[in-house]
């Protein structure tokens, strides 16, 4: 048997993709505040060009565009104002932006307040309302007129909290920190709660789609901040809110700039420098597992690191049995003693443990099937989307995005000839952390004439 043990530190994996932030991605609006954002923290010399266009993107009311030319609106600008906040900006031109930013959302807010005291005099801060909020004290730098928006919002927090978002609490946690006054007791132990669990510090979701897998690392980002900033004490939470995320950057894309800012700037506090000046080296190095299955691993850095193991050994197919790591693959036939010129159904439960993207699901066939539908293609089955690539031997599913929970696909073939015969081993993996991968069993077909 022979292993492949890779280590590579966690926080590489995210510091890393900030450069390619630094390159907008697109001409709108995000694109140039994120690549802003990401070359202040990169200490890049020339700047100038980014916040250059922000300002010149900029409506006369202080509002943000999408794209140049396009009206403003209050959800772009508060974007745009979440991450010059937390840069603090020194900029002459990104401080102007910033206030022009801050007088718009103020503006937007008082109004939205007098409408909804025509109707509901008993109204309440709603999540948008916070995140303005949070826009204006985030750099320290709030004028007298802003405290005062401040105070008469969170005066209409809610009084009971169990049934909150938790990005809500988190954001009124931050912004009545900013405000120095005492913390929002019933708030944080609701938010504790949802933290708590065995095998870490992490907010958990029913299976499926709702909320995205980009959602809920926005949620959990905006949690990690408000425990650094609130709770700085408890470093066992934080660290455990830490790994967790780190973790997830093993099996998704975090295909948005506005993803890797969030993350970077929670694992960091804003702080970049701290973690990039003593970056332990990676460390790749082959064993000969001939003899013994044990491997002792020591990581000296102080630094999280994650490891793999990578071993391939031969076994005769019928003596493999159904194994996995954070990956379950059952699979099943109509029938198992059917016909030539018969259909036969052939369905695959698949239990993912945590949220997947970039998974492929390799199905070979037996020598007596063929499979009904030839071409490849796009599809959907039962909350799964996927692109099918139809080969002579197997069937491969190429499935963007799998976020935590249970999906069936099934395939269909038609009986060629008659025999025994086996099906193969199905497997499962994510491709870019292919530890987390799950195979199936072999099974027999008899096929009568």
């Amino acid at each position: 048997m022979l292993a492949v043990v890779l280590l590579v530190p966690l926080l590489l994996v995210v510091i890393f993709a900030l450069p390619k932030v630094v390159a907008p991605q697109g001409d709108d609006v995000l694109s140039y505040a994120s690549a802003y954002y990401a070359a202040q923290k990169l200490g890049k010399a020339d700047t100038t060009l980014y916040i250059n266009k922000l300002y010149c993107m900029q409506q006369p009311d202080g509002s943000m565009p999408w794209y140049d030319g396009l009206a403003g609106n209050a959800y772009l600008t508060r974007e745009v104002g979440y991450l010059l906040a937390r840069l603090s900006p020194t900029n002459a031109m990104a401080q102007k932006v910033l206030s022009r930013i801050k007088a718009y959302l103020t503006c937007q807010l008082e109004e939205e307040i007098l409408r909804r005291k025509d109707y509901d005099k008993e109204w309440e801060a709603s999540l948008s309302d916070l995140r303005t909020l949070y826009v204006l004290v985030k750099d320290g730098k709030a004028s007298k007129e802003h405290y005062q928006l401040v105070n008469k919002v969170m005066k209409r927090l809610p009084k009971e909290w169990d049934t909150m978002d938790s990005e809500y609490i988190a954001i009124a946690l931050l912004v009545k920190h900013a405000q120095k006054e005492a913390v929002l007791k019933d708030a944080m132990k609701v938010l504790a709660s949802r933290l708590e669990h065995s095998d870490g510090a992490y907010l958990a979701y029913r299976g499926g789609a709702y909320p995205s897998i980009d959602r809920r690392l926005h949620i959990h980002t905006q949690v990690m901040e408000a425990w650094q900033t609130v709770v700085p004490e408890d470093s066992a939470t934080i660290k455990k809110m830490q790994l967790w995320l780190l973790n997830q950057k093993r099996t998704q894309g975090w295909k948005s700039p506005i993803d890797c800012i969030n993350a970077v700037f929670a694992l960091t506090g804003g702080k970049i420098d701290s973690c990039t000046s003593h970056m332990p080296n990676v460390v790749r190095d082959t064993l000969d597992t001939k003899y013994s299955h044990q491997m002792t691993i020591t990581n000296s850095s102080a630094q999280p690191m994650w490891v793999a193991a990578y071993a391939e050994y031969s076994l005769p197919m019928d003596s493999i049995d159904a194994d996995g790591m954070d990956f379950v693959l059952r699979r099943s036939f109509s029938h198992n003693a059917p016909a030539v010129g018969d259909r036969v159904t052939e369905t695959f439960v698949i239990e993912a443990k945590r949220d997947y993207q970039f998974v492929v699901l390799s199905v070979p066939r037996s020598g007596a099937t063929e499979p009904c539908s030839k071409l490849s293609s796009y599809g959907w089955q039962k909350g799964v989307n996927y692109y099918m690539q139809v080969r002579d031997t197997h069937t491969d599913y190429f499935i963007p995005e799998l976020p935590h929970g249970k999906y069936v696909l099934q395939l269909e073939y038609t009986i060629e000839r008659s025999g025994k015969y086996s099906t193969g081993v199905p497997t499962i993996k994510c491709c870019y952390a292919e530890e987390f991968r799950a195979h199936g069993t072999n099974m027999q077909l008899n096929i009568k004439d």
